[in-house]
């Protein structure tokens, strides 16, 4: 597909007045040379660090080829990066050799300046689960391109032509709604896909046109539904937009860092937790006083936190428990015991979700039994449901290390650090 193509597809996705008003924000974001971006890029660093927390910037392989010093010194200071691809462009426009191409060129470009990754993320967050599987074949842990779009609040009036165009982006996104989803990692063809929270800046600001307060009610809502869910808030800021949201930043994360068991983290931390998690198993056995005992083993064992589920009120509770070395004491194990035949995808899905489960025995009473082929991924929630609904204790593993409750990591994506970057990003060899 040619360039022209490419762009027009881009425009299809924005109304005339959304993209006259795009280009005029465009000269005050950017300056004709990489100074101004530079400095917004130390100042945003800044702000976070002071609170100990390391972003995780994607940045398109062609900026960083035109301005290496400037990502040098910046991963100097503890940031973290990621492949944006190799030019700004929509993947899923192009063939998958293509795509491959521009992979090894990415990586090349990254490696050849001695900036590290560990993650992608795709350009207009457009990708397919053919890409996905591109990515598995490099060294790739994770991708943070799936979207959860959180509801906006009805006390926000939104013109018809506001709300267009956000029905606009968030089609092309093909959003999953926090309201059939929960907010977590998931291991995908041995990527781990990471979901990034919408709305962004560039929905709040540029197509919604919220003020400061506004934006700041907004994300402090997704914060503390995260939390209450024991979710993942994964915020999009765009570098460009700093100085006009810095407060609502600071305020929000001033607001997670009191609330003290919120896990601030970049996205490889999150990815290594994740599929330490999942190669966590925890036994359970039988006690001499009748209690059950539980042992942990493998490389996140040390920070597991595990948590029983009690129905109360109709509702599932997740309380944990003090330590791994507790005991519980119910008549029925407190796992899930599986009838064979057994598919793979099934236990995917429970080591994912954290359910402590085994091979069901005819001599054994379980919390609760379940067909070991009755997985697929449009039954996923209602498997959830049915799980939660159990009126006797289960054992979980916790979503999050060291009894975090949720977590929230801070991205911003790098698309140029001046006006001719972000103009000529749809090129470049």
């Amino acid at each position: 597909m040619n360039n022209f193509t490419l762009i027009r597809d881009r425009f299809r996705a924005r109304s005339l007045k959304y993209t006259c008003f795009r280009f005029v924000n465009l000269f005050r974001h950017y300056g004709m040379t990489p100074a101004m971006i530079a400095q917004v890029l130390d100042d945003f660093v800044r702000l976070l660090t002071i609170r100990n927390i390391c972003p995780t910037f994607p940045v398109t392989a062609m900026i960083v080829h035109r301005h290496p010093q400037i990502f040098q010194r910046l991963q100097d200071k503890g940031v973290e990066f990621a492949i944006h691809g190799y030019r700004h462009i929509d993947y899923t426009q192009i063939s998958s050799g293509e795509f491959r191409t521009h992979i090894e060129k990415a990586i090349h470009i990254f490696r050849n300046n001695s900036i590290h990754y560990k993650g992608f993320r795709f350009p207009f967050l457009r990708r397919t689960p053919k890409h996905i599987q591109c990515l598995s074949e490099y060294d790739f842990l994770w991708d943070s391109s799936e979207v959860i779009s959180w509801p906006l609040p009805s006390v926000f009036p939104i013109s018809d032509m506001r709300r267009h165009d956000y029905q606009q982006i968030i089609h092309t996104y093909q959003v999953q709604k926090s309201q059939n989803i929960l907010s977590l990692p998931w291991i995908f063809r041995d990527i781990l896909e990471i979901p990034v929270s919408v709305p962004d800046d560039d929905i709040l600001s540029e197509r919604l046109g919220m003020n400061v307060q506004e934006m700041h009610k907004i994300w402090r809502q997704i914060l503390e539904e995260t939390y209450e869910r024991g979710d993942l808030f994964v915020l999009q800021l765009h570098p460009e937009r700093f100085l006009i949201y810095r407060s609502v930043l600071a305020r929000l994360l001033n607001v997670a860092c009191r609330m003290e068991t919120i896990w601030i983290a970049s996205l490889s931390e999150i990815a290594r937790w994740w599929k330490d998690r999942y190669n966590t198993v925890c036994d359970v056995t039988a006690g001499d006083s009748g209690a059950w005992k539980i042992h942990s083993r493998g490389p996140a064992a040390s920070r597991i936190r595990l948590g029983v589920c009690r129905l109360k009120e109709n509702k599932s509770r997740w309380t944990a428990l003090p330590s791994l070395e507790y005991n519980i004491n119910t008549v029925d194990k407190p796992v899930i015991g599986i009838l064979p035949p057994i598919k793979k995808e099934m236990i995917d899905f429970l080591r994912q979700e954290g359910y402590l489960f085994e091979e069901a025995r005819k001599d054994q009473a379980y919390a609760m039994r379940m067909a070991g082929d009755s997985y697929s991924v449009k039954k996923k929630q209602v498997i959830i449901r049915k799980i939660e609904s159990v009126n006797k204790p289960l054992l979980k593993l916790h979503y999050w290390p060291d009894a975090y409750q949720s977590a929230i990591s801070v991205t911003g994506d790098v698309d140029g650090v001046d006006f001719w970057d972000y103009c000529t990003r749809f090129y470049g060899k």
